[in-house]
């Protein structure tokens, strides 16, 4: 019996990828520009860049009269309101999480992503009871990179590491959660 979780929420709880690939694509749609004007390969153009980076390429390329901080804003209105209003959650996912939570497991979201966008897409699943705190990589400071940071969240949530699952979909946090001493679900299996 699992006595303790840790939850990643992008990848393996909410079903958002698609929503990071296409952003800069949505983003200009909302401003009215028609799909047929926007290049095929937008995407491949804007993947590795940071928000600002693409603030300032879109800016640039479709001659948009904001400035980069207003764009970054208006990007992340956007997302926020991917996450309050459409973003699919993981049936499986959800699955385990109520089973876990009848059970008396105690858990928490451990996430990249803005606190307000994880609380709203919890709320509007109704799953946001099941855990007791949401912790972000800006919170605490880390990243998931190491397994500090799970380390981290199982002093402050008070959870014995050998008795703490970690659910965890992206290569990189899999291999820091698995050096963390607690247990790692990769739900990519799932999915």
């Amino acid at each position: 019996m699992i006595q303790y979780a840790i939850w990643d929420l992008d990848g393996t709880l909410l079903d958002s990828l698609d929503m990071w690939l296409t952003l800069a694509r949505r983003y200009l749609i909302t401003l009215g520009i028609r799909e047929q004007e926007i290049p095929d390969d937008l995407e491949s153009a804007v993947d590795a860049m940071s928000l600002e980076e693409s603030a300032d390429y879109l800016k640039e390329q479709f001659s948009l009269s904001f400035s980069r901080e207003e764009i970054v804003e208006q990007f992340m209105a956007l997302v926020r309101r991917l996450y309050r209003e459409e973003l699919p959650f993981f049936t499986e996912s959800v699955r385990t999480v109520r089973e876990l939570y009848e059970k008396g497991c105690r858990m928490c979201i451990l996430t990249t992503t803005e606190k307000e966008c994880a609380e709203a897409a919890l709320k509007r699943e109704g799953i946001e009871h099941c855990f007791e705190r949401i912790y972000t990589c800006t919170d605490l400071g880390m990243n998931k990179r190491g397994p500090e940071i799970y380390r981290e969240t199982c002093r402050r949530m008070g959870f014995i590491q050998s008795e703490t699952m970690i659910y965890e979909d992206a290569d990189y946090a899999l291999k820091a959660a698995s050096q963390s001493g607690c247990r790692v679900t990769d739900v990519n299996t799932w999915h």
